[in-house]
C-alpha cells in the first residue's frame, strides 16, 4: 500500500518534467463555460478559475470559492471532445491550500460530473502544479472533493491537449467491460477504457484478472460495428510478457466464442495496434487460451463503423 501511495502523489503532481505543457500551447479552459456547486461570494464566481489571473492570494478576487459543500465541485464545459494532456492547477496561497486535498480531476462526457478520474491531489506544498492526463477523452473537467464537506477554492485551472477528431472516435468509451475475474477492486475491467493510458499498474490504470484458465476481457459495445482496428496499451512497469498469446477476438457471442481478429505475438512495445479489416460485432474480447495467466490491459481502444442490419428489406 504505501509504494501505492507513493505513485498516486505522482501523479497527482504530474511529475513536472513531463507533464508541463509546451510553451505557446492553447489553454483551452479559457474557452469553455463554467460553474460550480455554489458561490461563497460574488466576486468568487467559477469564472475566476479561467480568468488567466494566477494570483493565488485570494483576496485579490482571482479564485473562485465554493461554500462549504458536500460534495463541492467545479466543472469546465469544453464544448468539444478533447483529448487532454495536462491540467494546471493554481491552488490558494494566502491560506488553507490543505482544502484542496483528496479533490479529485475528473474528464469524460458526463455534466453531472461523474466520470473518470485522472488524478487525486495528495500533496499541496506547491501552489501550481501539472496533473497528467495522458490523453483522456472528454468534453468536461471537473474538480470535486466528494469525501467530506469542503471549500473548494480554485485560483486557476488551465486545460491543454487536442480535439478529439469524429473520425477517430474510440468506440471502446461507449461500451461496458467485464472480465473473467478481479485481481483487486481498483484493477476492474473498466479501467482498461477510462482513457487513461499510463502503463504504471500501480497507478490503478489498468486492469487486472486472476491467473485465470482462460483469462479474458470483454467489451459490449452494444450495437453491432465493423470493427477496423484495436489499439491494446500492455502493462509497463513489469510483466509484459503475460500478455504474448492474447487472442483478440471480434463476433456477436457473449461468451467469447467469436472469429480471431489477431494474436499478440510480440510485446517489445507497449502499444499494440491489431488490424481487424472489418471483422463484424457487438463483442470485442482478449482471450488468453491454453494455459493459467494475469490478464493486464491498461487500455484498449477500439475503432470502426456501425454494422448495417442484418434484416430483410421489404420494399414496395
Amino acid at each position: 500500500m504505501k509504494c501505492i501511495v507513493v505513485l498516486l502523489v505522482g501523479i497527482s503532481m504530474g511529475w513536472v518534467h513531463s507533464c508541463s505543457p509546451p510553451p505557446g500551447a492553447n489553454n483551452l479552459a479559457q474557452s469553455g463555460d463554467v460553474k460550480q456547486s455554489s458561490t461563497f461570494g460574488a466576486q468568487y464566481t467559477a469564472q475566476k478559475a479561467v480568468d488567466g489571473n494566477k494570483d493565488t492570494n485570494m483576496f485579490q478576487n482571482s479564485c473562485s470559492h465554493t461554500n462549504n459543500d458536500k460534495p463541492s465541485w467545479w466543472q469546465l464545459d469544453l464544448k468539444k471532445n478533447y483529448n487532454i494532456d495536462t491540467i494546471v492547477i493554481a491552488n490558494r496561497g494566502d491560506c488553507c491550500a490543505e482544502r484542496l486535498l483528496r479533490a479529485e480531476i475528473r474528464v469524460g462526457n458526463s455534466p453531472d460530473n461523474n466520470n473518470p478520474v485522472c488524478a487525486t491531489i495528495t500533496d499541496v506544498s506547491k501552489l501550481t502544479f501539472p496533473v497528467c492526463c495522458n490523453g483522456m477523452e472528454g468534453r468536461y473537467v471537473s474538480v470535486v472533493i466528494s469525501d467530506r464537506a469542503e471549500y473548494l477554492q480554485l485560483c486557476e485551472v488551465e486545460v491543454y491537449g487536442q480535439e478529439a477528431k469524429p473520425a477517430d472516435v474510440n468506440l471502446a468509451r461507449l461500451g461496458e467491460a467485464s472480465q473473467s475475474s478481479t485481481y483487486r477492486p481498483e484493477y476492474n475491467a473498466a479501467a482498461a477504457i477510462d482513457g487513461n493510458k499510463d502503463t504504471n499498474m500501480m497507478a490503478g490504470s489498468c486492469s487486472h484478472t486472476n491467473s485465470d484458465n482462460p483469462a479474458w476481457w470483454q467489451l459490449d459495445l452494444k450495437k453491432r460495428y465493423k470493427v477496423e482496428k484495436v489499439v491494446i496499451v500492455n502493462r509497463g512497469d513489469c510483466c509484459g510478457e503475460r500478455l504474448r498469446g492474447a487472442e483478440i477476438r471480434v463476433g456477436d457471442s457473449p461468451d467469447n466464442n467469436n472469429p480471431v481478429c489477431a494474436t499478440v505475438t510480440d510485446v517489445s512495445q507497449l502499444t499494440l495496434t491489431l488490424s481487424c479489416k472489418g471483422i463484424p460485432g457487438r463483442y470485442v474480447s482478449v482471450v488468453i487460451p491454453g494455459r493459467a495467466e494475469y490478464l493486464q490491459l491498461c487500455e484498449v481502444e477500439v475503432y470502426g463503423k456501425e454494422a448495417e442490419s442484418d434484416g430483410v428489406k421489404l420494399c414496395w
